[in-house]
């Protein structure tokens, strides 16, 4: 009986402990004709591929869509040429359509920042109907775009010119675009920040950041300006960053905050309900009022933050630290919305060469995640942290985590070259059901290992499936051969 129990026991340890599987997997070579390429999810329609050729022709590359269902089996394939310049910049998945934009890159400036050109071209497949259309159209030189938002025939987003911010909107049919100026009064060089755009019916809708407060700025889908509205004129803290979703008429938004009058360093989160030109309501939670915020840190630094805590605490005033997160989209399941959030800052190598010193940027050091679940009131329902320690460190700001739903949990994943790390929450109270530390992120044959993998990302598909991408050396044990590629692989939590 005793070994009975003991055969069932190693049984469940070993099925909990493999609750992440890779289900399918896409190959393609890297750097033999692909020059770059874009992974897209889109839920239960399947799975979208971007790629451009590397090689031209006439001054011209071939762009192609791949679309694969959710076996990563090939449902169709469909290319188009574009001018050799163009390259990949934003891209969205909403309502059944799928808008890929490509802009025109230039040469390479000191630094970082390139010479980016007039011509775009905006890229649309419908998965429905597995078409492909390409309208080709001009935005303003050296202005970015930010994150996609579309409906009725126009696109809108965030966009940078210049070291100020505007909003951006292109007309889908023609291909036309135009930054638009918040017009707030208090002056273009001084404090404005756009913390998102979306387009709601016939509106573009823009929370706008002074110092006077948050604006609600409306345009028209001409690009006319309607009305700005000061939404936060008698809250004394500062909104950072913001997303959010309509719903039922509202405005829901949610991001980070801070209590300081000038810094930009996270303090919080908050939720807030927008209806018409009013807030309705808006909650702020401080950094360490959540659970486990601190357990990144070691024992010493933890009890030291405690002591603080206590201390200010005893004085009547309440203790905030500083950090950089990267907030996620607002989620929303069975009723209730999910912040997701990722913690990092910004690391640097120190030389002394002769008589100088030079300090360069060394890519940023992620250290711990965020969730929080929310009722449709803004109150927190739970909330869990959790350490991530990725040793890739990026040269810009991502998102190493993904996140769904299965109905009863909550699924987290997030890459570490070739490794993976996976948890699941109790959509119930948020309590840590199953944690898998490390799964090697396999190609399907017992007979390869993965060597080196570079530049992997997550995205959540469906259900509780998840796209795991990037680049990977391939070795063949049995023939000794290696080979460099792109892969996609599907994982399902189980």
């Amino acid at each position: 009986m005793r070994r009975l129990m003991l055969i069932l026991v190693l049984a469940l340890q070993e099925c909990l402990a493999a609750h992440a599987q890779m289900m399918a997997r896409v190959e393609l070579p890297w750097k033999e004709d692909v020059r770059n390429y874009l992974v897209i999810p889109m839920g239960e329609e399947g799975m979208l591929m971007a790629t451009i050729s590397d090689k031209s022709s006439d001054g011209r590359r071939t762009l192609r869509l791949s679309h694969y269902d959710t076996d990563l089996l090939l449902v169709k394939s469909d290319s188009t040429q574009l001018d050799r310049s163009m390259d990949f910049d934003e891209y969205l998945y909403d309502d059944g359509r799928c808008l890929v934009v490509l802009r025109e890159m230039g040469r390479v400036l000191l630094g970082p920042r390139k010479v980016i050109g007039d011509d775009i071209a905006i890229v649309t497949y419908i998965p429905s109907t597995r078409e492909m259309g390409v309208v080709n159209g001009k935005y303003p030189e050296n202005a970015s775009m930010g994150i996609l938002s579309a409906g009725n025939g126009i696109m809108a987003f965030n966009s940078v010119k210049r070291y100020f911010g505007y909003i951006g909107m292109v007309d889908l049919s023609t291909g036309e675009g135009q930054v638009l100026d918040p017009g707030i009064s208090g002056g273009r060089r001084k404090e404005c920040y756009v913390l998102r755009t979306m387009v709601v019916g016939d509106e573009v809708l823009s929370l706008v950041r002074t110092k006077k407060g948050t604006h609600l700025v409306r345009f028209d889908r001409q690009g006319v300006r309607k009305s700005c509205v000061n939404l936060t004129p008698d809250i004394t803290q500062r909104l950072l960053t913001a997303s959010f979703s309509e719903k039922d008429g509202s405005l829901l938004v949610t991001g980070t905050f801070t209590n300081h009058k000038k810094k930009t360093y996270d303090q919080g989160i908050y939720f807030g309900r927008i209806d018409g030109d009013r807030l309705a309501f808006i909650r702020f939670y401080n950094f360490l009022d959540l659970q486990h915020f601190t357990e990144y840190m070691s024992s010493k630094g933890q009890k030291k933050v405690e002591r603080r805590k206590e201390r200010a605490e005893r004085k009547g005033k309440e203790l905030v630290v500083n950090k950089l997160v990267t907030s996620h989209g607002l989620m929303e399941h069975g009723g209730a919305y999910y912040y997701v959030g990722e913690a990092y800052f910004p690391t640097y190598i120190t030389t002394s060469t002769g008589f100088s010193t030079v300090t360069v940027f060394d890519g940023y050091k992620y250290t711990h995640a965020v969730l929080v679940k929310f009722d449709a009131d803004g109150n927190l329902l739970w909330d869990n942290c959790f350490p991530m320690d990725p040793t890739f460190k990026p040269m810009r700001v991502i998102h190493f985590l993904a996140a769904g739903f299965d109905g009863k949990n909550v699924n987290a994943l997030y890459p570490d070259r070739r490794l993976l790390v996976s948890k699941l929450f109790s959509d119930t109270d948020g309590t840590v059901v199953q944690d898998k530390q490390k799964e090697v992120m396999e190609t399907g044959d017992e007979d390869e290992d993965v060597k080196k993998a570079k530049d992997t990302e997550t995205a959540y598909w469906h259900g509780d499936n998840f796209l795991v991408h990037g680049t990977q050396i391939v070795k063949n044990n049995a023939t000794g051969e290696r080979r460099k590629v792109i892969f996609i692989n599907k994982y399902t939590i189980e």
